[in-house]
């Protein structure tokens, strides 16, 4: 009976022994999570920006873009680092860890409105209805696709701005903050990003293929299309426009219409 009890008492020795090794582990694994202030984090986008080739500080729309094919890539390591950060918060976030949480927020929409800036300007002029060349209906589906991929440039270009200035505000006592973003002489380049003119193209673009091309825009901008699909809409538009021009008291009448909602409808094929 002896023997039984000294091994059953070794054997819940040996589960209290292996219990504890698992506890210490288990705090010093603990230890080991990587914690993060503000400047931490923001040295490791300073370092994604490296390994991207671009800087955060000089990006502006219509200025210096990320190279397009960089830009998903960097998206991931943002969503990883995001998951890192998050993971390593123990209960409630320091003010640090929130600070840095928002910035990798808006680094991101950054990134996406560089992104749709892009994809707008590759489609080149035939998107466009304001530049020297014209418009005409058959590149109704381009006209589309610029303006959709220039709303979604401009809406999260908005929220870039927005969030920065409410991170520079509700975070202001956060250590180095105002100087590792930058600000006055040293803000970021995409403060300056011309997000009226971007809009404006939007509306232009919505008005020439509501008003000339006749095309209902109403349920708005839910995605691109296919610019074949385009090509037969209002073959007639230089007869359209001759019956529009009738409106009009004169040419210089009807000039003023067009210049005032920014199109140039010089017709081409």
């Amino acid at each position: 009976m002896d023997i039984k009890r000294k091994l059953k008492d070794f054997g819940i020795k040996k589960i209290a022994i292996a219990v504890v090794i698992i506890a210490l582990l288990i705090l010093v694994l603990v230890s080991l999570k990587t914690s993060y202030t503000f400047h931490s984090g923001f040295d490791k986008i300073k370092k994604l920006d490296t390994k991207y080739e671009t800087n955060f500080s000089e990006e502006m729309l219509n200025g210096t873009l990320i190279n397009y094919k960089n830009v998903d890539p960097y998206l991931n390591d943002l969503k990883l680092l995001r998951e890192d950060v998050y993971s390593s918060i123990n209960d409630n976030p320091t003010k640090e860890e929130s600070a840095l949480l928002r910035f990798i927020d808006i680094r991101t929409l950054m990134l996406l409105s560089e992104k749709q800036y892009t994809l707008a300007k590759t489609i080149g002029p035939k998107g466009f209805t304001a530049d020297e060349d014209g418009f005409a209906c058959s590149e109704s589906g381009y006209i589309i696709n610029v303006a959709y991929h220039l709303n979604l440039s401009a809406s999260a270009g908005v929220e870039t701005i927005t969030r920065l200035d409410e991170l520079m505000s509700d975070f202001r006592d956060v250590p180095r903050l105002w100087d590792l973003i930058g600000i006055n002489t040293k803000a970021p380049r995409f403060f300056f990003s011309p997000l009226g003119d971007i809009k404006n193209h939007v509306r232009r673009n919505l008005i020439a293929l509501e008003e000339f091309c006749l095309i209902d825009t109403s349920k708005g901008l839910t995605g691109t299309v296919n610019p074949d699909d385009y090509k037969n809409t209002n073959p007639n538009q230089e007869a359209d426009l001759e019956v529009l021009k009738k409106r009009f008291n004169n040419e210089e009448e009807f000039k003023k219409f067009v210049e005032e909602k920014g199109l140039n409808i010089t017709y081409s094929s």
